[in-house]
């Protein structure tokens, strides 16, 4: 507890506290538990506390000293050095910059951990994220640093602890190439492409970017080292002004300027293009889902933020309310945004077209002839995302993929023709660095994202499932649906939790049955008319196998883990196909895994039984 509120700029309150480590018993349980826990903690540290009847804060005002609390600061506030620093000023820097990275020994709370207590285990855990993201960027500006000075066997030290902790990061491959490249060893930097591929293959299933590629075939031929001759003579650029990411050429050489438009003049609150952001008119739970995502977005500062999960479950309703509580400023000043567009890609435009758009919006010029290319548009992109923060959000990103075909063996992921370059944007927003995020809202969770493990700070993913009990109950009531626990928890079940579903379930209960819950029930039949033919489609077009293992899930009722699943498959499928078909589905979001037992997304369980069940009656 104590960690938790000396690492916290906010009072918390009792409630929090209390589920943070007590989640597993009753309330009243909880409460208890938290006051003798406070009694004890005071006797230790004495007046640091300052306790109210609803609050628990530490007294930041006393005399203290925490070293996560100065890395996170310093490294924060030198993340995006001003290209203008002089060189005492960058010398003084870079001191300062060894002793904050001096602090970081290792992951935060490393081998510290509490039975029992989920809600205490997923901060620490995003707290550790959020260290580590810093401490990557801090050894980037570092090793930046000793390009500029020269050292270059010192940036290629850091560089190795760098792709040591995220060996899938391009960036850092490009940055050792260049480092080899300026001490000479062109062979060492012709390695290292070959070993930035092998690992990009490895890791996430991909070539390098072009960047990567281009950087590589300069240095082979020689060409990147007369340019770096002819900078030499012209004088030396500062490295660390220029993007490893974006420009490959040595300092000192000509590029492209992108002019980086002036934020809108000081407003409260940033600019809002909505786009075609839905209205969420009846709203009810997600309370712990919309806190993680202001922590992810405004405390831990992630670049991409992905929200996954069946149609139906609340995506964009969920990030239509983050995005109205970030514009209306009520939560988390970390945010500071200056501006928010919410695009939805169904249908979707082409990725020029998208980016041509965004920029439009950001206020640059883009020249209509000759049209730019992708390269040049990220280029423009990516400069203003550095210099200001946006809030990015792609709806219905699964547009840009083709529908899966009954025909195949398993599903594969294939663009919509003339839409491949999703991809490779994908891949920049969390390999480049800049200062905003992008908002995904997505049925398939794309291979750009599925292959990276979220330790690596890369991005930050929530599955959504459906709401609680206690919030169908609160939803069916908004919306003119009176039920008793009883009947509000056969719903909840049945629906499982499925803001959409319980929306099609409220309008059959009060246009059809007069608001009488019981007699709609009595019917027993719940899956009729558009929800029932959307959840037909989207089973239908599924490969064989993937509908025989969906079966197989709907008519267990238990989670069951994929070695007991295989058994009850009849004809038994080969193990290679089997798990290739249950990486499918559990990307397309249809199958859920917990504790390494798999379950059915969504309602899914309920319709596949009953549409067996009313099969068997046509058949008798």
């Amino acid at each position: 507890m104590f960690v938790t509120l000396v690492t916290s700029p906010q009072p918390q309150s009792r409630a929090f506290l209390a589920d943070l480590l007590w989640n597993d018993v009753s309330e009243q349980k909880a409460k208890s538990n938290l006051r003798y826990t406070l009694r004890d903690l005071r006797k230790i540290v004495g007046e640091y506390l300052d306790v109210t009847a609803e609050t628990v804060a530490f007294r930041h005002d006393l005399p203290h000293w925490v070293d996560a609390t100065t890395f996170a600061r310093y490294l924060a506030s030198v993340s995006f050095m001003d290209a203008a620093t002089t060189t005492t000023a960058v010398s003084d820097e870079a001191l300062v910059l060894d002793e904050a990275l001096e602090l970081y020994a290792g992951e935060y709370l490393y081998g510290f951990a509490l039975d029992n207590a989920p809600v205490f285990e997923r901060q620490v855990a995003a707290k550790r994220r959020h260290l580590h993201d810093l401490f990557v960027q801090g050894l980037n500006l570092r090793i930046r640093l000793h390009q500029e000075h020269g050292e270059y066997e010192q940036g290629l030290a850091l560089n190795q602890l760098l792709l040591t902790l995220e060996p899938w990061r391009e960036e850092a491959h490009r940055q050792r190439m260049l480092l080899f490249a300026y001490s000479g060893q062109r062979n060492a930097a012709l390695k290292q492409y070959t070993l930035c591929c092998q690992l990009l293959a490895e890791e996430l299933d991909v070539p390098p970017m072009e960047t990567t590629t281009a950087l590589y075939e300069r240095i082979r031929s020689g060409e990147w080292f007369a340019a770096h001759s002819a900078a030499d003579a012209a004088g030396h650029t500062p490295a660390f002004v220029k993007s490893l990411s974006v420009d490959v050429r040595p300092s000192g050489t000509n590029g492209n300027h992108v002019a980086v438009p002036d934020a809108a003049p000081s407003q409260i609150g940033p600019q809002v293009d909505i786009g075609a952001m839905p209205d969420a008119l009846v709203f009810c739970g997600r309370e712990a889902e919309l806190a993680t995502l202001h922590d992810w977005i405004g405390r831990e500062r992630a670049r991409v933020v992905a929200l996954l999960g069946i149609s139906g479950v609340g995506k964009s309703a969920l990030t239509a309310v983050l995005a109205e509580d970030i514009a209306e400023a009520e939560e988390g000043p970390g945010h500071d945004f200056t501006q928010i567009i919410w695009r939805t890609l169904q249908p979707a435009p082409t990725c020029n077209e998208l980016l041509h758009d965004w920029l439009q919006q950001l206020g640059v010029d883009v020249p209509q002839t000759p049209a730019p290319s992708f390269d040049q548009l990220t280029a423009q992109l990516f400069a203003v995302l550095q210099e200001r923060r946006c809030l990015l959000v792609l709806d219905g990103l699964d547009g840009i993929f083709a529908p899966p075909s009954p025909q195949e063996e398993w599903f594969e992921e294939r663009y919509r023709p003339g839409l491949e370059p999703y991809e490779h944007l994908l891949r920049l927003f969390f390999q480049r660095r800049h200062r905003s995020c992008v908002v995904l809202n997505s049925r398939v969770r794309p291979k750009a994202l599925s292959r990276l493990d979220e330790r690596h700070g890369a991005f930050r993913c929530l599955e959504l499932d459906g709401i609680t009990a206690a919030d169908t109950g609160e939803l069916l009531t908004a919306l003119g649906v009176i039920t008793t626990d009883e009947t509000r928890d056969v719903l909840h079940q049945t629906c499982n939790g499925s803001p959409l579903l319980l929306h099609h379930t409220a309008e059959i209960v009060l246009d059809f049955f007069a608001g009488d819950v019981q007699a709609f029930l009595a019917e027993d039949t719940f899956f009729v008319g558009e929800i029932g033919a959307a959840l037909a489609r989207q089973i239908d077009a599924l490969p064989a196998l993937e509908r025989r293992i969906m079966q197989a899930l709907a008519e267990s009722d238990q989670p069951v883990s994929a070695q007991t699943l295989t058994a009850h498959l009849r004809p038994r499928p080969d193990r290679r196909t089997y798990f290739h078909a249950l990486q499918n589905l559990r990307r397309i979001c249809l199958v859920r895994q917990d504790d390494a037992e798999l379950h059915l997304s969504g309602p899914f369980a309920g319709y596949l039984k009953e549409r067996a069940r009313s099969l068997g009656e046509e058949e008798d």
